[in-house]
Order: C-alpha cells, then sequence, then structure tokens
C-alpha cells in the first residue's frame, strides 16, 4: 500500500484529472489524507463516511464515477485524434494511481486503527480504471462524456444543471386516474397536427397561386 505521503502527493498532482479534486466525496477524502495522525482525523474520517455511505459505501465505485465524469482534455480530444503522446502517457499513470487510491481503508490509514472500535470500515474493490477508461473513451462518439454520458434525466438547483441519480421508472400510463388527462392529451396533439397540415397545404396553395399569377403575367 501507498504510504501516506505519496497519496497527498500524487492526488495534489493530478494534471489530466485535476477536475475530480473538487467532484464527489473527493475532497471530504483529501482532508481526511490530511487529518490523518492527528486528533482531527476522527472528525474528518466520520464526516468522509457520511458521504460516502450517502452514495452506496464502496470507495471504489466512487472514485471511479468521478473518474469516468471528469471531463478533462482526454477525453474531450478523444473523436478527433487525441490529446497527444504525453498527456496519453499521463493519463495512463493517473488511472494507475487513482486505481490504487480506490482500495485505501481505514486501517492503512495512521490512526486508523485506533478508531475502528467505533468507526464502520468502508468497502473497496477490484476494478480495473485503465479498461474502464479505455471503455469510456471508445463510446464518447455515441454518448458524449462526462455527465451526460452517465445520466439521462436532469433537474435544475440554484441555476446548475443537477443529474438524477434515481429517477423514477413509472411512464404515465401507469398512472391511476390519469385516463381522462391521456385522452385530453392524445386528442390535443392529434389537433395540433392536423392543424400545421392545414396550414402547411395551405401555404403551398398560396405560393402555387402566386406562381400561377407571375406565369400569366408574363404571358
Amino acid at each position: 500500500m501507498m504510504k501516506l505521503n505519496t497519496m497527498r502527493t500524487r492526488l495534489d498532482g493530478l494534471v489530466i484529472f485535476r477536475g475530480i479534486l473538487q467532484a464527489n466525496i473527493v475532497p471530504a477524502f483529501r482532508a481526511m489524507l490530511a487529518a490523518a495522525g492527528s486528533e482531527a482525523f476522527v472528525s474528518a474520517a466520520a464526516d468522509f463516511e457520511n458521504q460516502l455511505f450517502e452514495r452506496g459505501g464502496s470507495w471504489t465505485r466512487v472514485l471511479l464515477d468521478a473518474v469516468l465524469q471528469d471531463e478533462n482534455i482526454c477525453i474531450r480530444k478523444a473523436a478527433s485524434g487525441g490529446a497527444g503522446q504525453a498527456a496519453a502517457r499521463c493519463m495512463d499513470s493517473e488511472l494507475e494511481f487513482l486505481q490504487q487510491l480506490s482500495r485505501v481503508t481505514l486501517v492503512d490509514l495512521p490512526g486508523g486503527e485506533e478508531s475502528l472500535a467505533f468507526l464502520p470500515r468502508w468497502e473497496t474493490e477490484e476494478v480495473d480504471f485503465a479498461a474502464a477508461y479505455a471503455e469510456r473513451l471508445a463510446e464518447v462518439g455515441q454518448k458524449g462524456y462526462g455527465m451526460f454520458a452517465r445520466h439521462h434525466m436532469f433537474t435544475i438547483e440554484d441555476g446548475s444543471l443537477i443529474p438524477v441519480r434515481f429517477p423514477d421508472p413509472q411512464r404515465l400510463s401507469e398512472l391511476p386516474g390519469y385516463e381522462h388527462e391521456r385522452e385530453g392529451n392524445c386528442q390535443h396533439q392529434g389537433f395540433a397536427v392536423r392543424q400545421a397540415c392545414r396550414e402547411r397545404f395551405a401555404v403551398r396553395r398560396c405560393g402555387h397561386r402566386q406562381i400561377q399569377q407571375r406565369e400569366s403575367h408574363c404571358q
């Protein structure tokens, strides 16, 4: 397992994936690393775990999600030939580091062992970050990148577009008592289509008359 100083230095020195430092719960993880070995560690670890359990409890999956949603130069340039060899090498190195970081547990941090009596252990998993990101790069032409590749429904909060993590799968046809409203909507849509067709036909007829009039004047 990496040493604490290595974790801090490598995380602070991210280049390609620098955007994840402010994403998801990574700031809480950084605060916990900064507090490791001090009296503030327990509070920082509890804050991190509180946010982590809100997102399912797997630190590996949460960090991978932040990586896959990051709108960095490599994924933005993926559909147009790539960002260059230097950026690609940096990306590969950072993915390897982030994969190792995703497997860090509470006992790997100074002060973690003493806190095990009352702090729960978070989950980690064996996930290949490089393979997962290669798949994302291959799909960027069809699915785009960032949060739009991960979510299909959004809402607006405080003027910002926020993805809906758990959208309601229920359809309008499944809502009880909605038959009357649905019938009204269908009739309204049918009327709108018929009206649009009549207006388009009227415009065509008007244009045809104007052409005939111009031809008669020319004769």
